[in-house]
């Protein structure tokens, strides 16, 4: 028996009045790391983190991270008018490679045309770790970056390592959130692929802490 048109439009709000009403973060990283540090935060609902590129291809990760956030939108995890998609990249300097200023522009240029959000650090995530522990004022190669991290912690720490250091610096995160406002504020008329050092990444993490129920373990 046919169903009503009252009865599909009942169900129809039924389903709309289900929808969240809080936003979502969905964090697309290119290594364990970065889905590392970023597991450690929770809100009503909590982020999904996902490191879905390790090939060190920027254009590559941000290619793969729309597939990702489309198949979500299709699936229902992901409400595009709500949520928010962020793909965390490093500048990850390599003048051996002609296309390395190419690639970390293409992969800019891709995700504003895509509606992602980015969070990039120049010239690794590891500066937003080092940030916590001091001001950096000079332009560092992340092998530098990783050495003053080292010596903070008191043991060798390598780029791209799955060390965990959250429950350390935890605690001095509102001091390095201060650090990366000035540290980009100085660089602000330059360009991202040339302004080392300077990081994005405290900006996703001050949106996340605003969210209800924010907390992070």
């Amino acid at each position: 028996m046919p169903r009503k048109a009252w009865d599909i439009r009942k169900n129809l709000r039924r389903k709309v009045n289900q929808r969240r009403l809080n936003k979502r973060f969905l964090i697309m990283t290119e290594g364990e790391t970065e889905e590392t540090y970023f597991n450690h935060y929770r809100q009503l609902p909590d982020p999904i983190v996902q490191a879905i590129d390790q090939s060190d291809n920027k254009r590559s990760l941000v290619e793969k991270a729309i597939v990702e956030r489309d198949r979500r939108i299709a699936s229902g995890d992901f409400i595009e008018e709500l949520d928010e998609a962020w793909v965390v990249l490093d500048r990850d300097v390599a003048p051996e490679n002609p296309r390395d200023k190419t690639n970390f522009n293409e992969a800019l240029k891709i995700s504003k045309n895509n509606g992602m959000l980015v969070a990039y650090s120049n010239d690794c995530f590891e500066l937003w770790l080092l940030l916590h522990f001091q001001v950096v004022s000079s332009s560092l190669h992340r092998d530098v970056v990783c050495q003053k991290l080292s010596t903070h912690i008191g043991k060798t720490y390598e780029h791209g390592s799955k060390t965990d250091l959250f429950d350390r610096i935890k605690l001095m995160r509102q001091e390095a959130i201060k650090r990366a406002r000035q540290m980009l504020k100085e660089r602000e008329s330059i360009a991202p692929e040339a302004a080392n050092p300077s990081t994005t990444v405290h900006i996703l993490v001050e949106l996340i802490m605003s969210e209800p129920g924010f907390r992070d373990d």
